[in-house]
């Protein structure tokens, strides 16, 4: 149970601020919580790399040997958004400068999750893979309406967007990264695991 517990402390601290936000709280009190939990997904994130390392060496011609680590590398781009979404950093040009990272990330996001279910066979890993796929299209597309100006001017439809999909992704990052660890483990130390290194396309 001990390896769920930095993902519970990333749940309660972005549940506290957004809480914090919602009810106008202090805004050192939102700074304070955003930056234990910056800190809480940066040590997740290293852990989640050494994981990746594991499951990585276990892909095939079809997974370059480096896809689900590209994909945890890739989660720079929303770490990075949010100084920009809370006023910390300028916004000017915002879409423009995340669209292709954002779908580099969801690109890496399908073919993590499909060779993750692949391997392991956890059905919430094919849900994560059909709601990257998805993402490749409603990001684009709320580019595309943004630019447009529909549904009016200066709706910002991809902030939106970007804000509710990243503040859900890291609320369930913690938690994913300890599935992954045990499902990576129970594959390599499983009675039939040669059979299975064996038997890897």
């Amino acid at each position: 149970m001990t390896r769920f517990v930095p993902g519970m402390i990333l749940l309660v601290t972005i549940l506290a601020a957004l809480i914090n936000s919602v009810l106008g709280g202090a805004q050192s009190l939102s700074l304070i919580l955003w930056a234990v939990a910056g800190v809480t997904i940066i040590v997740i994130l290293i852990r989640a790399y050494v994981t990746g390392a594991g499951i990585d060496l276990l892909g095939s011609e079809t997974n370059p040997g480096y896809m689900v680590r590209a994909h945890i590398l890739l989660n720079v781009v929303p770490l990075t958004y949010f100084p920009v979404a809370y006023g910390l950093a300028p916004g000017n040009l915002l879409e423009v400068i995340y669209l292709i990272p954002v779908i580099v990330f969801f690109v890496t996001g399908v073919r993590t999750w499909k060779l993750c279910h692949r391997l392991f066979g956890t059905k919430l890993y094919k849900i994560f893979q059909i709601g990257n796929r998805q993402m490749l299209f409603l990001f684009p597309g709320a580019f595309v309406l943004d630019m447009a100006g529909w549904p009016m001017e200066d709706s910002d439809l991809f902030t939106r967007l970007m804000h509710v999909y990243f503040i859900v992704h890291f609320m369930l990052t913690g938690v994913t990264v300890s599935l992954l660890a045990r499902d990576l483990h129970r594959y390599v130390t499983g009675p039939s695991a040669s059979g299975k290194a064996g038997g890897m396309p």
